[in-house]
């Protein structure tokens, strides 16, 4: 893996085994709060495109993408008030987990 790309994975590994989560905060995004979906939406992204380019084991995308998920459902990210058992409508946005 290029080096570039194991400081920006480490940077993700590093975010994601934070046990205090608890949202994001300033320095954690330099997009506003309401942008954290998208983030953890492009986590997403990178770890599956490393897997796909054969970088990262099956194991350990499991991983990464259980973490991002904990992370989008949490209260104080996901885009919707509601529990997301009870969304129906996507709203303009189209957000989906």
């Amino acid at each position: 893996m290029k080096d570039n790309c194991e400081e920006r994975l480490q940077r993700v590994q590093t975010f994601l085994e934070r046990a205090d989560f608890n949202g994001f905060t300033r320095q954690d995004l330099l997009l506003p709060a309401w942008d954290s979906i998208v983030t953890l939406s492009n986590m997403a992204e990178a770890i599956t495109n490393l897997f796909v380019r054969g970088q990262l084991a099956a194991e350990e995308v499991i991983d990464f993408l259980n973490k991002i998920v904990t992370r989008a459902v949490h209260p104080r990210v996901k885009p919707y008030r509601c529990s997301l058992d009870r969304v129906t409508d996507l709203s303009r946005w189209g957000y989906s987990m």
